[in-house]
Formats: C-alpha cells, structure tokens, sequence
C-alpha cells in the first residue's frame, strides 16, 4: 500500500486479535498499535522494533540482542526461563546454530569459568554469535554459516531447516520441523510461566485467584501444559546430546529421530494453545 496506509488494516487485525486471544491485552495491542503508526509515518523507513530505528545503525545489533528481537521482531536466542537455575549458552543452542558459532560458545564459557552444565561469566548462546558474526560480515558472512551447517547437518543429525541452506533458503522455507515451530512455541512457553507466576503470586499473598480464572478459565491448564511441554524439550535435547557425543555410525541417524520427537511436541503443544485461545 502507500506509505502511511498500511496502518489502516492493521487497526482492524489488532481490534480482532483483542477480541479473540485472551493474552491479547488492550495494553498489548494499543502498544503495538503504536509502532505500527511509527513504523507508517517513519521517514527512516524499516519495520524493526522502535529502539532499533531510533538508535544509530551502528548500535542497532546491541540493542537487538539486548531485547533478543531482530529486525522483523522475532527471537534471537532462547532465554533463560528460569533466572535461578541458569543454563549455559551452549545448551540453548537452537537447531538452526552454525558449527562454529557452537564452538565458540563452548569456548567462551570454559574461558570464563563455566562447565558443561553451569553457565561461566559470560556464556552467549551460539545464536546471539552467529547474530553478531552476520551483522559483521554481511550477506557473505550469513551465507558462509549457512553453508557450515548444511555440510555439518548430515555427520551431526542437526536439523537442516530449508531457511538454512545457502541461496536455496531465500526462495523456499517450510514450518515443518522443529525449527518451524520453535518460534512459536517459546512465545507459548513463555505466556505459561507468566500464567503459572501469576498464579503462584496469588497463592503466595494469599489473594484469590477467582477473578482471573474466571477472565481466563484455561490458565492452570496451560501452566500444566506448558511445564510438561518444557520438559520434554529438554530431557530430549540432553538425550540428543549425549548421542552425538557418544558417536557411533547411527549417532546421526538417532539425532534426527529425536529432532522428529521434538518437532511433534512443539507443534501438539502450538496447537493446544490455540485450541484454549
């Protein structure tokens, strides 16, 4: 549409989310409103989050990092779910992680202090490196990383999403895999735990909960659903570890059939939230 007019529809798209998701706040929409009006009216052009356009292009992949959304919004690396019990970056590596950037994270945290399994001074998660490394290096560089993990994805059992593969991936991309559904579903995850917090924020002040069971009558479903959904993504994800590092001639072969695994619990838990939406 011209420049300006596109936050017309998008008045309609916010007004009907409201209406038919329930963690579709009024807040939630009227400040997405908000950067849809000043992405319409921006001069500097672009779509990105509102601090990435204000702030000089220089500091943009800081910032990015620094609220873990890229340009079109979407996640840069896993979190940290839980602040009390840290993971090291290493081991929330998404699928879609290059080879080296993996191997820098596993660096960087031995470095600084860190083991396997606790978290040294500084533990980037793969994802934030290769952020970083292509915001550097440019189309080249990004092409090149695709390029290491499309090589390395047959030996490794790593999932190949189709965004991934060098050239090919600007044209042809697929929600199939886990890589598809992994968006999605840590934006469900993390809509769990703030129902779960709340609940257990109540409990603890001794404040009744009837009112906001009542606004959102699936809350304690969802936590449920939500805990049981996190934890077999991680119990598979340690299991898909220890097979690559044991080796072995179907070590990749065995990798594959638990990104499979994992793949189907994301895409049961997606569809579970949208059925109680």
């Amino acid at each position: 549409m011209p420049l300006g007019f596109h936050f017309l529809p998008n008045i309609g798209r916010l007004m009907v989310e409201m209406a038919v998701y329930k963690d579709k706040t009024i807040g939630k929409q009227m400040a997405s409103l908000f950067t849809v009006l000043a992405d319409a009216f921006n001069p500097l052009g672009g779509s990105a989050p509102p601090m990435q356009i204000i702030a000089p292009t220089v500091m943009d992949p800081l910032i990015a990092l620094a609220q873990n959304k890229d340009w079109t919004g979407k996640p840069i690396y896993v979190e940290n779910f839980n602040s009390l019990n840290p993971q090291p970056g290493a081991a929330r590596a998404k699928d879609s992680a290059t080879p080296i950037a993996k191997g820098l994270s596993d660096a960087i945290n031995a470095v600084t202090g860190g083991t396997k399994y606790v978290p040294g001074a500084w533990s980037p998660t793969p994802d934030q490196i290769d952020y970083v490394i292509g915001q550097l290096t440019g189309g080249v560089g990004r092409e090149l990383g695709k390029l290491s993990s499309t090589i390395s994805a047959p030996f490794t059992g790593d999932e190949l999403p189709a965004h991934k593969i060098p050239l090919l991936g600007r044209l042809y991309g697929s929600t199939a895999g886990a890589t598809g559904q992994a968006g999605k579903f840590y934006e469900n995850i993390k809509r769990a735990n703030e129902v779960e917090n709340e609940l257990k924020g109540r409990r603890k002040d001794g404040i009744s909960a009837d009112d906001y069971l009542q606004d959102n009558p699936k809350a304690v479903e969802l936590a449920a659903r939500g805990n049981a959904a996190e934890r077999q993504i991680r119990a598979l994800r340690q299991m898909r570890s220890r097979i690559v590092e044991a080796g072995g001639d179907d070590a990749a072969s065995k990798a594959r059939q638990i990104n499979e695994r994992m793949a189907t619990v994301m895409r049961s838990f997606n569809m579970q939230v949208e059925r109680m939406q």
